[in-house]
């Protein structure tokens, strides 16, 4: 049965929706997400992946409408937000959302750029903009977990938050609005992630083409494309409709320390932890066993070829921080894959199904590691990513942090303070020009 009163409320969210109304804890969050997905915008765009998604999206020429991340050309808008989308995910190093296991930010972040670039919007806009996407899409996804039993990846509804952000920034009427929310959905990217898992490739999550359908169906429905309803109108809806405005999911994303899959972050997290303690070099350690859920012990087995087998191997991105500390862009990036001593020590590596793990999956990622030094067994007890809980979030500061350390090669110093100071005042901005010129500019280019 449809309930078209859920989705005209969700309309009425869509372009009521107010930063003077929004607690102040969601707009520092807000603030929080604009600066993370500009550092995995900035870091991804030298990728192989996102220049590749850039080379395609020039290619077919056309309205020179919004701007590419890593390049000084330009493409129509839905070219533009794939490639652009590309280039945000492409180190996953972007936000997510435990319980849709999957990650909303990029599917906001390229389209809200483009849209600023096409229509300008203050920063107080632009704020607005990005919250009601994640509101929009992140409950797309719960909605679509809890239909379908089989795990897709993000692709599948994210593109319902690129839809969104284009209908609020481009003023669409409540009619196109409620058809967007429609053909979104409908044409969303069904993507078997678990294929991906186990065999890594560029596709991931599905976020490019899942980005590139939203906005598509953006602009047909702008054009009186017709489509279904969504699943926004029918009765499993009617909780989370009922709790937009009210609570803000927003608040409920994690940050990534590490570019890799989630699933590997509490060992990687864990084994930092014993390094930290047992204060030696990782050619020390004789044997490394980590014990964890069932889904990242699916991860990647073999040796990485590329940067995307690296990001999702569990064993190789405990490696790489058991060798130099950190699973950052210098460890995945495709010059850099594999990684000799890495492989070394990823050959001292064993992983082991610990079954009380489990039932904590998706809300928690939990891993025990246990390092062996000259006999002796260190155990790291149990570890869960951080961000899994309320009171274990990333700091601000090492939001920073992470900022500073990914876009060493694209920024100058001068340029990564610049923009640290503009993304804790954003919302006073008259327009996002300058962030647009920074990240549309080329890959190569230094000051």
């Amino acid at each position: 049965m449809v309930e078209p009163l859920q989705e005209e409320a969700v309309v009425r969210f869509i372009h009521g929706a107010s930063i003077a109304n929004f607690p102040p804890s969601v707009i520092e969050q807000a603030r929080r997400c604009f600066l993370d997905l500009l550092t995995c915008s900035l870091a991804g765009a030298p990728s192989k992946a996102a220049t590749i998604a850039r080379e395609f999206a020039a290619s077919f020429g056309g309205s020179e409408e919004a701007g590419l991340f890593g390049d000084s050309r330009r493409a129509p808008l839905p070219l533009a937000i794939l490639a652009n989308t590309a280039a945000c995910q492409a180190l996953d190093c972007d936000d997510g959302f435990n319980a849709v296991k999957g990650h909303p930010g990029a599917f906001l972040f390229p389209a809200l750029l483009a849209c600023c670039e096409m229509r300008p919007q203050t920063g107080r806009e632009a704020l607005e903009a990005l919250v009601i996407g994640y509101e929009i899409g992140i409950r797309a996804g719960l909605l679509m977990t809890s239909l379908y039993p089989t795990y897709h990846g993000s692709g599948a509804w994210g593109g319902v938050g690129t839809a969104t952000v284009l209908a609020r920034c481009f003023g669409f009427d409540a009619e196109q609005t409620a058809r967007v929310l429609g053909a979104a959905e409908y044409h969303g990217t069904v993507a078997p992630i678990m294929r991906c898992v186990s065999h890594p490739a560029m596709g991931k999550d599905a976020a490019a083409w899942g980005a590139f359908s939203g906005a598509s169906a953006a602009l047909l429905a702008r054009s009186g494309f017709t489509t279904s309803p969504s699943l926004y109108a029918f009765p499993d809806a009617s909780d989370l409709v009922e709790s937009l405005g009210s609570k803000f999911l927003i608040s409920g994303l994690y940050f990534k320390s590490y570019c890799c899959c989630r699933w590997a972050h509490p060992a990687i997290r864990a084994a930092l932890r014993l390094r930290a303690q047992a204060g030696c070099d990782a050619e020390q350690m004789s044997q490394v066993e980590i014990e964890t859920f069932r889904e990242a012990c699916t991860l990647f087995q073999g040796v990485p070829r590329n940067s995307e087998q690296a990001q999702y191997s569990l064993i190789y991105a405990v490696a790489a921080a058991l060798v130099y500390g950190d699973v950052g862009p210098a460890q995945v990036a495709d010059d850099r894959v594999p990684d000799d001593r890495v492989v070394d020590m990823a050959r001292r590596i064993t992983v082991r199904f610990r079954e009380e793990f489990q039932p904590e999956f998706p809300l928690k990622r939990l891993a025990e590691v246990i390092i062996t030094i000259g006999g002796q067994r260190l155990k790291s007890g149990i570890v869960a990513a951080q961000g899994d809980s309320a009171d274990d979030p990333m700091p601000p500061d090492e939001l920073e942090r992470k900022f500073i350390r990914y876009t060493a090669g694209s920024l100058s110093i001068g340029e990564q303070q610049s923009l640290l100071d503009t993304c804790q005042q954003i919302e006073d901005l008259p327009d996002l020009s300058e962030f647009a010129r920074i990240l549309c500019r080329s890959t190569s280019a230094r000051n």
